[in-house]
């Protein structure tokens, strides 16, 4: 449960992405009572299961019922305010398109025994060398259609030579001059490679058993343009071991690219613009994924955005035990949601 606190609202989903969902209804209500009268039909779509992918929510909604649906734009999670994040100041980023997921699982075997006498046949080392060869040997920094987007648009919010390098860094020549920077940030380096991450291990049930069984899950995420079968080939090469096998979790088809051309982001921009003038709007590739890609894969122009303006410290936030969203936050959040809301559909 929630807690107000502060000045803020504490608790798992106010920044992911409860706190949205409380922006949408709140607006909607405002316009409503208002007496707003409308000449786009507005539908307002909660489903469950985004986190582990959307199949039995938004991907089930779009299997059953898209014909009912039909929407002119998709407004789903995203990015939005960042405060010194992407450079000095605050600009606005607007989600157009997301890596793609690639979910594994390897499972070693290996010659089980007791802990006093270890052996090089362990399933335990064989699985932590598989895992030692693939994340000393990341995948290669490129910049992808989406990222090249994403960096020339945050380049016309920076002072030379900064706005330079970013504006041309699909040159291999200042991708290597600028590539050892940006990677060295977990952000950026997100953005500008296949990722993996090794984020479930298990093996063993005693502490004196050499275990002949042990698993590894991997949350590789991959970007728009990397064909899939090409890093599957990539990712057995590094494991290159038979002791190992690879067993496909889940995959997400790549998202496509939403436009810029278009009046979703162009009233985007202008209501930024009118809350914070000062700020930049630029296209986002996301790190992660959203259900947003099930509407790109269909034509549809999908675009993530949440009005709030955080911080890097609020980013690390996110699903961890001290997430919170500010009141200050929160009520930006519903007056620009109820102003694009209205200059869309009113």
């Amino acid at each position: 449960a929630g807690a107000v606190a502060d000045g803020f609202v504490w608790g798992r989903g106010t920044l992911d992405t409860k706190g949205l969902g409380v922006m949408f209804m709140l607006a909607l209500e405002s316009l409503l009572k208002e007496g707003v009268k409308f000449r786009r039909p507005i539908v307002f779509t909660a489903v469950p299961d985004e986190e582990p992918g959307g199949s039995e929510g938004m991907r089930w909604l779009v299997e059953n019922h898209l014909n009912e649906i039909d929407p002119e734009w998709v407004w789903d999670e995203g990015s939005g305010g960042l405060k010194d994040v992407f450079g000095k100041g605050i600009m606005f980023a607007v989600a157009v398109s997301e890596k793609q997921i690639y979910r594994v699982r390897l499972t070693a075997t290996g010659e089980p025994g007791h802990g006093s006498m270890p052996h090089p046949n362990s399933a335990n080392v064989t699985l932590l060398d598989a895992l030692e060869r693939i994340i000393k040997d990341p995948r290669p920094v490129r910049v992808d259609p989406a990222a090249a987007a994403m960096f020339r648009g945050i380049a016309a919010t920076q002072k030379f030579p900064t706005s330079l390098a970013l504006r041309h860094l699909s040159n291999p020549l200042v991708l290597m001059l600028a590539g050892k920077k940006l990677t060295a940030d977990k952000l950026t380096n997100a953005l500008l490679r296949d990722t993996v991450s090794p984020n479930v291990i298990k093996a063993g049930y005693q502490i004196n058993v050499i275990p002949e069984q042990a698993t590894a899950e991997l949350d590789c995420r991959l970007l728009p343009s990397t064909h899939a079968d090409e890093f599957h080939r990539w990712l057995v090469s590094r494991i290159a071991d038979d002791r190992i096998q690879i067993e496909m979790i889940q995959t997400s088809p790549p998202s496509g690219i939403a436009p810029l051309d278009n009046l979703f982001y162009q009233v985007v921009t202008e209501t930024v613009k009118k809350h914070s003038p000062e700020a930049g709007v630029f296209p986002l590739l996301m790190a992660g994924a959203s259900d947003g890609h099930y509407w790109r894969c269909l034509g549809y122009p999908a675009y993530g955005f949440t009005p709030m303006i955080l911080e890097r410290a609020d980013i690390g936030r996110v699903h961890g035990i001290d997430e919170r969203i500010s009141i200050d936050n929160l009520l930006f959040g519903i007056k620009m949601t109820r102003d694009i809301l209205k200059s869309l559909c009113a």
